[in-house]
């Protein structure tokens, strides 16, 4: 997450999103008022070096035993910022607000300028599916799937270069890998491995739950 602007405090503190409510500043330490989210109306004076806006979510290290007296009397918490996300109605803003509160670690995809895409490759010089077989990959299929087809691959150059990678979406053909089967019924062989039930007698096929050896074991699929 972002820089904090007090280094590290010795109180005891815990993280909170705030959404400020105002530019005045208040308090003897000069802070920005604040609502906690989700905390039934609870006010926060917050400390901030930098510039605050109306209707922003921040994430506030909440300062523990410390608080101002604001309007009508009622006590205010005091915290410092961790960092500003961006103001209220902002999608983004409002997801990292939502998944610092509830846990949840933010994805937080890099900056453009630190990675790009590759050209497409030219359809009408693949003849056929592209071999993937010798590449290393990591599913991203759930636990329930019987048929494991969908993967990332990584590839780093030789000589390595820095840190750069090439990261891909690959897809496998399981169909490509299965072969006829033999009903246990009545023993015919039944050419279409994708059948469901034998074509003589109607049996179900024993389809055990299996991994795609196009993608199981570290293997590539077809991209």
């Amino acid at each position: 997450m972002g820089d904090s602007e007090s280094g590290a405090a010795s109180d005891a503190f815990r993280v909170a999103i705030v959404r400020f409510d105002s530019t005045d500043r208040v308090g003897s330490r000069d802070g920005v008022p604040g609502v906690l989210l989700f905390a039934g109306g609870q006010r926060v004076v917050v400390s901030s070096k930098k510039e605050t806006k109306r209707n922003q979510w921040a994430k506030v290290r909440l300062l523990e035993g410390v608080s101002e007296v604001g309007e009508n009397t009622k006590a205010m918490l005091r915290a410092e910022v961790v960092e500003i996300f961006g103001p209220v109605g902002d999608f983004t803003a409002e997801l990292f607000a939502y998944q610092v509160h509830f846990g949840i670690l933010p994805c937080r995809y890099p900056t453009s300028d630190s990675w790009s895409l590759l050209p497409p490759p030219d359809p009408e010089a693949l003849e056929e599916r592209l071999d993937c077989t010798h590449l290393d990959v990591i599913s991203i299929d759930n636990a329930s799937t019987r048929d494991i087809d969908d993967a990332l691959s990584f590839e780093f150059p030789d000589p390595p270069a820095g840190d750069t990678a090439g990261i891909a979406a690959r897809m496998a053909s399981v169909t490509l890998s299965a072969q006829p089967w033999s009903c246990a019924a009545c023993t015919f062989l039944n050419e279409d491995p994708t059948a469901e039930r034998c074509v003589v007698c109607d049996t179900p096929h024993p389809r055990p739950a299996r991994t795609s050896p196009a993608l199981g074991g570290g293997g590539g699929g077809g991209g």
